[in-house]
């Protein structure tokens, strides 16, 4: 195993889960829509160019994560939803019951949808390398989410081979994370769990949100851009260390750890 000496080397690797590990953001699109199908029939099926404008407050950026059920409040978000396309419960103008449909409601049927789909969620390009080579020079690391712990178990089934080399994992249902990204509560909480202070730390992430929580909690922040982005603009507005277009772009060096070692062709 490698050995880490340099000043550079984060004592720990917070990681952030959803769109900076794993592919969540395409399968929450999916579940969306297969729940909207299924609780108000096929002519409310909605894409991105209705659910962007929603998501980020504004249309004209379409780089936002599509993590809004994981990143913002989920009934909060569902509502917005709801209200955008006119089905919400409120809407007296149609008497037909299977267009009014509750922000908890569809967020329940969304979380059937990504169950059942689970085991699609794919890993972001370079997780799995990257996880390992911090593994190998025997930086210690963990997970910090903002889903929930029911999620984090489901979304965990396929991939316990990044989860194996996570010390541990800290979810937004946690009592100690009292408030949500961008509050530093999860990587401050993380940190703890880890024995070590946030300032020795890395935070990786994929939203301007992790972002800001990642800084807030004296971490170097080290941003990827999100699944929906084309390349990296997250560090515009937002204070990072380093900011990249995928996990394979970190530059270790600056990390005070090797390069990371190319697969070899076959």
């Amino acid at each position: 195993m490698g050995q880490c000496s340099s000043k550079n080397t984060p004592e720990a690797v917070l990681w952030d889960l959803d769109g900076t590990l794993i592919d969540t953001s395409r399968q929450s699109l999916s579940a969306l829509q297969a729940a909207m199908v299924s609780l108000l029939g096929k002519q409310y099926k909605v894409d991105t160019s209705v659910l962007l404008p929603i998501i980020s407050g504004d249309s004209s950026n379409a780089a936002q994560d599509m993590l809004a059920f994981e990143k913002k409040d989920k009934l909060g978000w569902a509502a917005d939803v709801l209200k955008e396309i006119g089905a919400g419960n409120n809407n007296n103008n149609n008497n037909n019951n299977k267009t009014k449909v509750t922000p908890k409601q569809l967020v329940e049927e969304w979380e059937v949808h990504m169950l059942r789909n689970r085991r699609n969620i794919s890993l972001m390009p370079g997780a799995l390398e990257v996880v390992e080579h911090f593994a190998k020079h025997n930086v210690p690391q963990c997970i910090a989410t903002m889903s929930n712990s029911k999620s984090v178990s489901m979304k965990r089934t396929k991939h316990e081979n990044i989860f194996k080399h996570m010390k541990t994992v800290v979810c937004s249902d946690d009592p100690h994370v009292k408030k949500r990204k961008p509050a530093p509560d999860v990587y401050i909480v993380a940190a703890e769990r880890m024995g070590v202070k946030p300032t020795g730390c890395i935070v990786i992430e994929d939203s301007p949100e992790g972002c800001r929580a990642g800084w807030a909690a004296g971490a170097r922040v080290v941003s990827v851009a999100d699944a929906w982005s084309s390349d990296s603009k997250i560090g515009k507005g937002v204070r990072v260390f380093s900011a990249c277009s995928t996990l394979l772009d970190i530059d270790f060096k600056k990390l005070g750890l090797p390069p990371l070692e190319k697969k070899k062709e076959i």
